[in-house]
């Protein structure tokens, strides 16, 4: 994904559809502490790093390979359904 790809929500969207039963927000941040400070209401906290990354061949911080994120996300009570079963919304902040 190019760095200045366009966001799949704006904050409008997402205010709109906060109280929807089939939207998960996930805000990764690399600490609890940032994510305390100011997240989206009802966000589930993954860490950015911990959650996101594993060590394959001796190789560390490689992405999770797709079942690997789906068993992470159903750990944390989120479990990945078919587009037509409800929607989950990432949110990483950039640092600038």
């Amino acid at each position: 994904m190019p760095a200045n790809a366009e966001p799949i929500a704006n904050a409008d969207s997402l205010q709109a559809h906060l109280d929807d039963a089939d939207l998960t927000l996930i805000q990764v941040e690399s600490d609890r502490v940032t994510y305390a400070a100011a997240h989206l209401p009802n966000a589930i906290y993954p860490h950015g790093y911990d959650d996101f990354t594993t060590e394959r061949d001796d190789v560390r911080a490689l992405v999770r390979l797709p079942h690997e994120l789906a068993s992470m996300l159903g750990r944390m009570g989120t479990p990945l359904r078919p587009p037509d079963r409800g929607r989950i919304t990432l949110e990483v902040p950039t640092r600038r």
